[in-house]
């Protein structure tokens, strides 16, 4: 009977020991859910409507700008003010939300058209813009992309959409990004950071990664992870007059 005993003890702490590896190796395996919408005005998530089992983006080489999977989105990334070789910001009105909280003017950078000609994020300044980072190796950059092409459809006429491809050159070029998205029938306009200065410029740690602008070039909210319609027109509502 004490073997027994012994036995069960023996099998109950193994068990213990087994459920406690795996908290631990949910918690380091930096599992987050996507679909998570932050109004940057203070913080505040606004709206979730995250799978549980939706994926984060891998398979970043390690020279890649980027993280090889997205991170918990529990505050604002480092967007707080312009750097200071950013281009003149073209509206210096303060803004405030409806509590008196200032808003973040979004920090300017200059990118490639496919022609290689620059195309600084200033220019779009006079309408609303959702500004998308993106690769074509990211699972769940693809996976948001036919609600971005929903979106566009929709609200293409008020707002900018602009999808910043992170170009290195080796894991991602222009080829297979226009590849990606002529073979999926998509009509984003892209724009290429093959020197990545616009993601570092935004912080961007992981992708895909939205950030939404009013029309006078402030930052409203952020998206991190694979957004959903329901999502993406919610933070579109928010900077639409």
């Amino acid at each position: 009977m004490k073997n027994k005993q012994t036995v069960l003890l023996i099998l109950l702490l193994l068990a213990a020991l087994i459920a406690a590896a795996g908290i631990a190796y949910n918690s380091l395996s930096g599992q987050v859910e996507s679909n998570q919408l932050i109004a940057l005005d203070g913080g505040n998530v606004v709206s979730t409507a995250a799978p549980t089992d939706a994926p984060t983006a891998t398979g970043a080489p390690t020279e890649a700008p980027v993280a090889t999977e997205a991170p918990a989105v529990t505050e604002a990334p480092a967007v707080t003010e312009a750097p200071a070789t950013a281009s003149p910001v073209p509206t210096a009105t303060p803004k405030t939300n409806a509590n008196g909280v200032p808003l973040i003017m979004s920090p300017n950078f200059t990118v490639e058209d496919a022609q290689g000609n620059p195309v600084s994020l200033h220019d779009y300044i006079g309408k609303p813009v959702v500004l998308n980072f993106w690769a074509s190796w990211c699972g769940p950059c693809r996976m948001e992309m036919p609600a971005f092409q929903q979106m566009l459809d929709k609200y293409g006429s008020e707002v900018h959409f602009l999808f910043i491809n992170l170009t290195d050159g080796y894991q991602e070029t222009k080829e297979t990004a226009q590849a990606h998205i002529a073979e999926a029938g998509y009509s984003f306009p892209l724009l290429f950071d093959t020197t990545g200065s616009a993601a570092n410029t935004y912080g961007v740690a992981s992708i895909p990664q939205t950030y939404f602008l009013d029309a006078e070039g402030y930052v409203i909210a952020q998206g991190a992870g694979a957004l959903n319609v329901t999502v993406l027109e919610k933070g579109i509502g928010m900077i639409l007059p």
